[in-house]
C-alpha cells in the first residue's frame, strides 16, 4: 500500500467485516472482469457466500476460482476538499465450493448474521427448505487489506 499510515489495523478490517452486509466479488470471465454484489459472513481467514446450484457465477469460478472480495464500509464525499472520507476491505485469495461440514458451516454463519431476529429453528428450516438448490462458496483468504481516507473519522 502506497500511504501505509492509511492501512486499516487487523482489528478494523475485522470490524468492517463484521458490520457491513455486502460487498463486490470479482472474477476473471476468461480475459474479461466479472463483479457481482453478494451478501457474505466472514470467519477467520475465510469469507462464505451462497448462491444457485447454476448460473454465471458457478460457471466463472469453476473456470477460475482467483477473486477478489470488497467491502466498502464509508464513503463520504467532502466536496469543498475534492475529496473523501472513505473506509474500505479487500481480500484477495481463491474460491473453492463448500463440501460437507464446511458447506454447511457456511450456511449458519449467513444465517446467523442475517436472519438472527427470526430465531435459530426458522433459520435452520429455511436451511433445510433451500439446501438442495444451493451452493456455497468460500474465498479462502491469501491476503486481505484496509485503507481509510485521511478525512475518515
Amino acid at each position: 500500500m502506497r500511504r501505509a499510515k492509511q492501512a486499516l489495523a487487523a482489528e478494523e478490517i475485522q470490524q468492517v467485516l463484521e458490520e457491513n452486509t455486502s460487498g463486490v466479488l470479482s472474477l476473471i470471465d476468461d480475459k474479461c472482469p466479472y463483479s457481482v454484489p453478494l451478501s457474505y459472513a466472514a470467519e477467520e481467514s475465510r469469507i462464505y457466500f451462497h448462491a444457485a446450484n447454476e448460473g454465471k457465477k458457478l460457471d466463472v469460478i469453476k473456470q477460475n476460482p482467483a477473486a477478489t472480495f470488497c467491502v466498502i464500509d464509508s464513503d463520504n464525499v467532502i466536496p469543498e476538499k475534492f475529496t473523501t472520507a472513505y473506509r474500505s476491505v479487500t481480500a484477495f485469495g481463491r474460491i473453492e465450493i463448500a463440501e460437507g461440514s464446511q458447506r454447511y458451516h457456511g450456511l449458519e454463519l449467513l444465517a446467523e448474521k442475517y436472519c438472527v431476529e427470526v430465531g435459530k429453528d426458522m433459520a435452520q428450516a429455511e436451511i433445510e427448505k433451500f439446501d438442495r438448490h444451493t451452493t456455497v462458496f468460500v474465498l479462502n483468504i491469501d491476503i486481505i487489506t484496509g485503507k481509510k481516507g485521511s478525512q475518515f473519522r
